[in-house]
């Protein structure tokens, strides 16, 4: 795996952790905790899908 995508992965994760944990009324941000992680994913699947059509071609 790309150092990239590794570091990408841990801090979606986290964040999605910290979305969990923090109750709804002290988050006036916490949509943010829920919606950066899913960009977040979604580009780790567009790098590795870029990798491994290098690695085909």
């Amino acid at each position: 795996m790309n150092n990239k995508v590794l570091i990408l992965l841990t801090i979606s994760v986290i964040m999605i952790i910290i979305s969990i944990t923090i109750p709804e009324k002290l988050g006036g941000y916490l949509f943010l905790f829920r919606l950066i992680p899913g960009i977040m994913l979604i580009s780790i699947g567009y790098i590795l899908s870029k990798q491994t059509k290098k690695k085909s071609n």
